[in-house]
């Protein structure tokens, strides 16, 4: 099917009410019912350099959404995938160099560490014929195998089976495993990073809302000018929401969502886009 817009490129995306548009018509619309201007041209290919000095080849994407506009780095023949998150207010360029840096971030860490020059243990992973082994910190993103109708890991953009990964850890046996499903566009594990246990008790994280929106406020009211650095701040406190939402209670987490959502609604302020972008995020956290 043609894209009704240009009549060229083939639909991609479907918008109800509207119809069916390829991904360059679809921002063209997005943008116009958004009032913003179309995001510059900005490379489609990227070459990165990983830790281990091989290089990466990226196809960068933008689509532009209400409310939001998500940028995507997804690796050229490898597992590799970023997600970037902006606002459409936002200075895209800006959101371009976030998700390099981004970029940049994932590939400095290996969460796969190579013993081509020790021993072969049968509990290493063999991927083309060199075998790794598993650092004690990683990361990793599920992706699905349909040739065994069941999950797969892509770790360091490799594509590793889950009776692999299974194997290589019987290495850390008498340890515990702490784990968490986090979204793409959230921020990625890289050199002298860990994760560390965090609060999801919904009074906590009402009350860090309370005061990192404190922090803005100058007699209750959010100039324009620090409109931007308090969404910034604020979003950790979404992220806890989230967290609360997937691990926790959802019920809770919702009324909490609510809570939030009302407090940013009543707060006085010059911004034109405040708290549109916030609410957005809210929404999503509790749509998990």
């Amino acid at each position: 099917m043609k894209c009704q817009k240009c009549h060229h490129n083939e639909a991609t995306i479907h918008v109800q009410d509207l119809g069916d548009f390829c991904l360059s018509c679809h921002n063209e619309l997005m943008a116009e019912l958004q009032g913003m201007e179309q995001p510059e041209v900005f490379p489609k290919n990227l070459s990165v350099k990983a830790a281990d000095g091989h290089r990466h080849r990226f196809i960068i994407t933008t689509m532009i959404l209400p409310g939001m506009v998500i940028w995507r780095a997804v690796e050229k023949n490898g597992g590799y995938e970023f997600v970037y998150h902006a606002r459409p207010a936002d200075n895209q360029t800006t959101a371009f160099e976030r998700l390099l840096e981004k970029i940049e971030q994932g590939l400095s860490y290996q969460s796969l560490e190579s013993e081509a020059d020790g021993p072969l243990f049968d509990n290493a992973i063999e991927i083309a014929a060199a075998p790794f082994s598993l650092k004690a910190i990683g990361t990793f993103r599920i992706d699905y195998d349909s040739q065994d109708d069941t999950a797969s890991l892509i770790i360091d953009g490799k594509a590793v089976a889950l009776a692999d990964w299974g194997r290589a850890l019987t290495a850390y046996e008498g340890f515990n495993l702490d784990y968490q499903i986090r979204d793409l566009a959230e921020a990625v594990l890289g050199p002298e990073t860990v994760l560390k246990p965090v609060s999801i008790n919904p009074d906590q994280i009402d009350a860090r809302f309370k005061r990192t929106l404190g922090w803005f406020l100058e007699d209750g009211f959010l100039s324009t000018a620090r409109a931007s650095a308090c969404e910034d701040a604020l979003y950790d406190c979404i992220d806890d929401l989230k967290l609360l939402c997937q691990s926790g209670d959802r019920e809770t987490a919702q009324k909490l969502g609510q809570r939030i959502s009302k407090r940013l609604l009543a707060v006085e302020n010059d911004d034109d886009s405040f708290p549109e972008y916030l609410l957005t995020q809210i929404d999503a956290a509790l749509a998990l």
